[in-house]
Formats: C-alpha cells, sequence, structure tokens
C-alpha cells in the first residue's frame, strides 16, 4: 500500500495593536478592538493545497471559539475582548478531504487584556481673574490585580498666546511601576484669556495615552 507523504503548511498569525492606541506589543485593554490576521503557505509541488481555514480565540475562562472562519486561504478579521485576562488565538487549517480530516494548529499567540485605566481631571475653579490661583486636579487609577500598574502621569498647558509647556508630571524611567502618582499642581494665569490643561498617563500596557482636557477661562482683574 502507498501513501503520498506532503510537508505540513505553515502559518503566520498576527494580532495587532488597536488602531491608533500606542499599546505594548501582546497586550490590550477591554473594549479595544485588535486586528487579526493567519497567512498561509503550502508546498504545492508535493501535491498538497491548502483546504478550510480558520482562526480561533481562547477567553480567559478556557473556552475555545471560532472568531474568524470558515475560508481556503488567507483570513482577516478583527477581535474586541470583553474581560481581562490571557487570550489565545490559534491559527488551523482542515487537513483531508471531504469529511476525513481534521484541524490542525498551525500558530498561537497570546495577548494579556487589562481593565482600561480612568482619569478624574477637575479644577476647584474653572473661571479665575488675574491674581487669583486654582488647584488643578488629575487622579489615576488602574487596576493591577489584572496586571496593569501605572509607571507616569502627566500635565500639560497651553496659554491664551499658544505656547505650551509642561506643568507637572511623573515618569518612573527607572523601569519601576506604581502606584500611579496622582498631580495637584496650582495654577496662576499671567495673562487673561483661555487655558488649555491636557493630562495623559502611562501603564505597563500602554505608553502615554487616555489624554483629557479641561479649560480654564481668566479675565482681568
Amino acid at each position: 500500500k502507498s501513501f503520498q507523504v506532503a510537508n505540513q503548511p505553515t502559518a503566520t498569525l498576527t494580532v495587532s495593536p488597536p488602531t491608533g492606541m500606542s499599546v505594548l506589543a501582546g497586550t490590550d485593554y477591554v473594549g479595544w478592538t485588535m486586528p487579526l490576521s493567519a497567512t498561509y503557505a503550502v508546498d504545492t509541488a508535493d501535491g498538497d493545497s491548502i483546504g478550510q481555514t480558520a482562526i480561533h480565540v481562547v477567553i480567559p475562562s478556557g473556552a475555545e471559539s471560532t472568531i474568524v472562519g470558515y475560508g481556503t486561504g488567507n483570513l482577516a478579521g478583527s477581535y474586541t475582548p470583553s474581560a481581562p485576562g490571557m487570550y489565545t488565538f490559534k491559527a488551523y487549517v482542515w487537513t483531508g478531504a471531504g469529511g476525513s480530516g481534521n484541524w490542525l494548529m498551525l500558530a498561537s499567540t497570546s495577548v494579556q487584556v487589562a481593565s482600561l485605566p480612568t482619569t478624574s481631571f477637575t479644577a476647584d475653579a474653572d473661571s479665575l481673574n488675574l491674581g487669583q490661583s486654582t488647584t488643578i486636579r488629575a487622579n489615576f487609577t488602574s487596576d493591577t490585580a489584572d496586571g496593569d500598574n501605572l509607571t507616569g502621569s502627566q500635565l500639560w498647558m497651553l496659554d491664551p498666546a499658544g505656547n505650551g509647556s509642561y506643568l507637572s508630571g511623573s515618569w518612573f524611567g527607572d523601569g519601576s511601576v506604581g502606584p500611579g502618582v496622582d498631580l495637584h499642581p496650582t495654577f496662576t494665569p499671567t495673562m487673561a484669556g483661555t487655558y488649555t490643561f491636557t493630562t495623559s498617563e502611562a501603564s505597563t500596557v500602554c505608553s502615554w495615552w487616555n489624554p483629557v482636557q479641561l479649560t480654564i477661562a481668566v479675565a482681568k482683574a
């Protein structure tokens, strides 16, 4: 009895960061959509060809399901995690013909998903006269239980003339992690007009992101 022996197909599985977000490799946040792609290759010279293909996800509870499929070649899609934890993505190809065969996993990759940090950004007064002062309050939270720690915070100011300046902040440049530092600087305006303040944060999952703004109107005394 003769057997046809072929080289095993190969696959490259790519899970990309959410579009427009500076997420670190292998991480994501709940509710942020990750683009997925699986590229398959087969040695046609040995008589082999690609059958059906699919991308699965294993969620933190251990349940596995199909998220992209079933195709007959390369696949592209996306996935939005709904809870924190480790997600594993797998690229499969169907081997055999008709109903005789099995799903062969060719590639896998995992992504650590964390809960989204939050920022509370307020001022004790949203309008001032020249000569008065107020306190800016930027408070940051992150769920350290899911592996995400706040590693930096910063606060920028744009004055009525369009000049930007660094008002306050903290960055753990030695690589250590939080807890995060809340920022409560005192602001005393030097000219009349509208000041715009922007705060952002960094974490072990995402580099500087989540800009939040507030404005303070300053009138002449």
